[in-house]
């Protein structure tokens, strides 16, 4: 969870359970938005390391991963 901005507040990397999290911790996020305190840190957004190669990093995997396949 993050506080992206005052009075702004965020949660992401769901990893697959995004229903279940979401559900959980919009209870917790209403409170905090009502000033009260929650059981879970805000953390700061911190920036992706290196996501100037994801792109080539995926689409390498990709060919290497098709090669793979195509070999049997």
């Amino acid at each position: 969870m993050h506080e992206a901005a005052p009075g702004l507040l965020v949660t992401m990397g769901c990893n697959g359970k995004g229903v279940a999290w979401n559900s959980a911790i919009g209870r917790l996020l209403a409170d905090r938005c009502q000033g009260r305190r929650i059981p879970i840190p805000m953390e700061p957004i911190r920036r992706i390391s290196f996501r100037w190669a994801r792109k080539l990093y995926t689409r390498a995997a990709t060919a290497h991963h098709r090669w793979l396949d195509a070999r049997g």
